[in-house]
């Protein structure tokens, strides 16, 4: 009770830390959140200490989740075939890579390791797991909350829609996961869905609601699935319930891939050519799609 008390205490602290940063005084933008995370590990390492990361199926919820994502994005960039899709600007500069891609993922890092300690040592607490995620959909908004002011019902609304909720489905899915597998799952998945805007040339650029819609869908998909998983009555039964699931969710995958190349790679008769930019503009816009035709060595759209 005594530990469970002092742990509360200390993510009370972090939490009001977080809550002052998104509203008064924005002091941690850029690195700042990082600093602050190295910080926390510090001093709870010297606190509680850490815990190592020794479950059973790390490898398989990671091959699982390479399966589902793998899906999921084939179909979210056939998506935008209707949505158009926009290009990568910037991210491929020194400038780009230190402030945008290497900040992310250094992040995400010490964010998960902290959640799954923080976890382990949480136990069955309820206050606390439900405390820890507040925390962490701070982690998530807070930089955001602070860029744009709350000023009236509309913008409250649509910023709960566009950041709160896809965050807190995130949140909840990478507490089930890391408490079910440990951490390591957790930052494959949030490393691939968070820096795929910074590493792709090009992405679907639906609008921002429908964008919503689909974050906070994928998580809950995810967890949907994973739960399953996790109610067999026996590691055997688990174990071949993945074995199964992996199989026939990677051929589905590569029969998808295989599509998406044939209409992508511009090597075949027909392929499709997303525009990246508005130089033809009024008549091809950025973000169309074109249906490309060779004809004897030569291009026709």
């Amino acid at each position: 009770m005594k530990k469970d008390y002092k742990l509360s205490i200390f993510q009370l602290i972090l939490l009001v830390i977080l809550i002052i940063n998104s509203v008064f005084y924005n002091f941690l933008s850029n690195y700042g959140i990082i600093i602050l995370l190295v910080i926390v590990l510090v001093l709870f390492k010297l606190l509680f200490g850490f815990e190592k990361d020794r479950h059973r199926y790390t490898k398989d919820c990671i091959m699982n989740i390479t399966v589902y994502l793998l899906i999921f994005f084939i179909l979210y960039y056939l998506l935008g075939i209707v949505v158009t899709f926009t290009k990568n600007e910037g991210f491929y500069t020194f400038y780009g890579f230190l402030n945008f891609t290497l900040r992310v993922f250094i992040f995400i890092i010490l964010k998960e390791f902290y959640r799954y300690n923080l976890l382990c040592k949480s136990e069955n607490s309820k206050f606390n797991i439900v405390l820890s995620i507040l925390i962490f959909i701070l982690f998530d908004i807070t930089n955001n909350i602070y860029s744009a002011p709350l000023t009236n019902k509309y913008v409250v609304f649509e910023f709960i829609a566009v950041y709160v909720m896809p965050s807190l489905a995130n949140n909840i899915f990478a507490t089930f996961l890391s408490k079910r597998v440990g951490y390591k799952p957790v930052i494959f998945y949030l490393e691939i869905i968070s820096l795929y805007t910074y590493i792709l040339p090009i992405y679907p650029d639906p609008n921002k609601y429908f964008y919503s819609v689909i974050w906070f869908c994928l998580p809950l998909v995810l967890l949907y699935k994973e739960f399953n998983f996790f109610k067999r009555e026996s590691d055997e039964d688990i174990e071949r319930d993945y074995n199964k699931k992996r199989i026939s969710y990677l051929l589905i995958a590569l029969l998808f891939t295989a599509v998406l190349v044939y209409f992508t790679s511009g090597n075949f008769h027909y392929h499709a050519l997303a525009i990246a930019s508005g130089s033809m503009t009024p008549k091809i816009r950025k973000g169309d799609v074109v249906i490309v035709e060779k004809l004897d060595g030569k291009i026709i759209s």
